[in-house]
């Protein structure tokens, strides 16, 4: 074989590998576009209290593009309201089979654990610190694994994730009312496991974006 006609078949086939490429973009794009159209609508319909017509919505959003994080969320959360947080924890453990490097889903299955009316904080904790191991600097997972460990009696090692994030960042709020609080608890000699980080801690589970106008 010449050397030209190795150089076209060279050439060709960079050509249909960045059409390859070109067309996997594309479709993802319009995958994504969609599943966003879907939270917009499933918005709309939470506000018209149509939250059933919602739900129906946004899982069509996340069977077409399961890779869509937001969707997801916004779909548990909405499982949650309906009375039905165990179907909003199975959505979110589908993710993380599909996704289970994306700290995201870790922390959001953290937070459903650990809201009510579920509170299981053994599994909160185990979800927040998988979230860690992917994501040391998520602050957010640190504060709220501070609280599931006090409530769950770990006070001590509440008071060890308060101080790494004050390591990260020395004016976290949070973290600093909760340091106050432990050592406050400290003092009186509480008994282990009183949820005193509650106010501390209040509005550290975040709402999809998409869902934070209702009510």
């Amino acid at each position: 074989m010449g050397y030209r006609l190795k150089r076209i078949l060279v050439l060709a086939s960079a050509g249909l590998v960045l059409i390859v490429i070109a067309s996997y973009i594309r479709d993802r794009t319009l995958e994504m576009q969609k599943a966003g159209r879907a939270v917009e609508e499933a918005e709309r319909l939470v506000h018209l209290g149509k939250l059933e017509a919602a739900i129906e919505v946004l899982d069509r959003a996340v069977k077409v593009g399961p890779a869509f994080f937001e969707a997801r969320e916004s779909l548990s959360h909405l499982y949650t309201m309906a009375g039905r947080p165990g179907k909003g924890i199975e959505v979110l453990q589908q993710g993380a089979k599909l996704f289970p490097r994306d700290s995201r889903i870790y922390l959001a299955l953290g937070s459903a654990c650990a809201a009510p009316p579920v509170n299981d904080y053994e599994k909160a904790v185990f979800y927040l610190e998988k979230t860690i191991r992917l994501d040391p600097r998520n602050l957010c997972a640190r504060n709220l694994l501070a609280r599931c460990y006090n409530w769950h009696g770990e006070r001590e090692e509440a008071r060890r994730q308060v101080e790494e994030i004050l390591k990260l960042d020395a004016s976290n709020a949070a973290a600093l009312a909760a340091r106050r609080s432990l050592e406050r608890a400290a003092k009186r000699a509480e008994p282990v496991g009183v949820p005193r980080m509650s106010e501390s801690f209040e509005g550290t589970r975040k709402r999809p974006k998409s869902l934070l106008r209702r009510r």
